[in-house]
């Protein structure tokens, strides 16, 4: 809401409407005062819009003691008030914590959670949350994001001022707005990955609590629960409106997902399908645009930590499944630099939507009735077989390198768009037939 308001204030000041003095003050009072509001204004609308019940103190400690021992025991060592536990009945598996202060902070959790997590795991999400609010992120997020209105509002005002005044005064006028613009724009991707810093340390948070392989297996899940649950709008306007404050990305929760549907219960098939979001190139532009982390790279890091606490980290250990499967990085980053110039051309009209583009060339939609691995040199391809639930598959050729191709319905889907863009039928057919990004029918 914030942000939306520093745009109104953003434009109002392009239109000579107001100056940006008080546009910026404006910024500064209205954040504030909605940063105030925000957790009632949230009881509020989960209360009315999913069911939200706050859970009192005595029925916690009843029906979760293992929560209920992990929340007073951070909060005795962290000196604030024990957060108040709500719960949502969604099995979508999500958490979230919101709150102005340690001491006023809330946690929420949906029946997914108790579903499809065990004891261990349902403490370690927990432990992840309570260290957001250990933390302090959601006043340091707000504070980051109020910077960012005010970079777009400085650049409003000063490209007005370029246009109302005379040629050579205007120029460094412009010059000015410029660089604010690029302020702005970077400030976007620095908030975000502010963002994914403060996941990585409520990650590291919960693995001082509990042991890092409980986290690890806990967001393979929550992904696999988000993909099998069926959708309703009550649940997808859940998952849309905290898709911020939640565990894991809902975004990606979908494409890892996919893939884990069918290794959940096989914790290495699991590490090597999650080999894209850890070494693939690509990976790191898919996360550009997201506030968590890939949960590839978040396990591996959690593997990381066990291994220096000389704790198990067997299930889902990301390097040792790259040695199993004699991964070759080199080789990742040559295709890499041989199939960045191929997405220029079929970029899609955002940055969401591009994200979503190189997620689906690498993991895969499932769904179809066969699955292909392409061979880099011959272009070769070999149909896999799709056992009982296979929604995708993680292929590795005798490169070493991972392909996660379309469903049939989704090569169908990209000549239609390629068609509709003036390239014409034929050449979207020879292009999902031919070339290194267009996918496989």
């Amino acid at each position: 809401m914030g942000m939306v308001i520093g745009v109104v204030l953003a434009a109002m000041v392009a239109a000579g409407e107001v100056n940006l003095t008080l546009a910026i003050t404006l910024t500064v009072v209205i954040n504030l005062l909605i940063w105030l509001i925000s957790p009632w204004l949230s009881d509020l609308t989960l209360r009315w819009f999913n069911q939200l019940e706050f859970l009192d103190d005595g029925t916690v400690k009843e029906r979760y003691p293992g929560i209920h021992q992990l929340i007073h025991q951070v909060a005795g060592d962290y000196r604030f008030k024990a957060p108040r536990i709500g719960f949502i009945p969604d099995r979508n598996p999500t958490a979230f914590t919101y709150g102005l202060l340690r001491s006023n902070a809330r946690i929420v959790v949906t029946q997914g959670i108790f579903e499809f997590l065990s004891e261990e795991e349902q403490r370690a999400v927990v432990a992840h949350e309570l260290g957001h609010i250990v933390n302090r992120d959601f006043i340091l997020m707000t504070m980051a994001g109020m910077l960012v209105q005010i970079l777009y509002q400085i650049y409003a005002a000063f490209a007005r001022s370029q246009r109302t005044s005379v040629s050579k005064e205007g120029n460094k006028l412009a010059v000015i707005g410029f660089m604010a613009l690029i302020g702005y724009y970077i400030g976007i991707y620095l908030l975000l990955y502010l963002s994914r810093t403060r996941e990585y340390l409520a990650d590291a948070f919960s693995a001082s609590r509990v042991e890092p392989r409980h986290l690890a297996s806990a967001l393979i899940k929550i992904a696999y629960g988000i993909v099998a649950i069926e959708d309703t709008e009550a649940t997808q306007s859940l998952l849309r409106s905290t898709r911020h404050l939640g565990v894991i990305d809902v975004k990606n929760a979908r494409y890892t997902g996919l893939l884990a549907e069918s290794t959940v219960a096989s914790p290495g098939a699991a590490a090597e399908a999650m080999l894209f979001d850890t070494y693939n190139p690509w990976a790191a532009l898919v996360q550009l645009n997201s506030t968590h982390p890939l949960t590839g790279r978040r396990v591996a890091h959690l593997g990381e930590i066990a291994r220096a606490k000389g704790q198990g980290f067997a299930d889902y250990d990301v390097e040792a499944a790259a040695a199993r499967v004699h991964l070759d990085r080199g080789k990742l980053w040559g295709q890499f630099l041989g199939e960045l110039p191929h997405l220029i051309p079929h970029r899609c009209s955002n940055a969401c939507d591009s994200r979503a583009y190189i997620l689906k060339m690498h993991h895969g939609q499932g769904g179809g009735q066969r699955h292909h691995c392409v061979c880099r040199r011959g272009l070769a391809r070999k149909p896999l077989p799709a056992g009982p639930g296979l929604r995708s598959v993680a292929a590795r050729d005798r490169h070493g390198l991972f392909h996660h191709r379309w469903r049939d319905a989704s090569a169908r889907r990209w000549q239609n768009r390629q068609a509709d863009r003036g390239q014409g039928a034929d050449a979207a057919a020879r292009l999902a037939g031919r070339g290194s990004l267009a996918p496989r029918r």
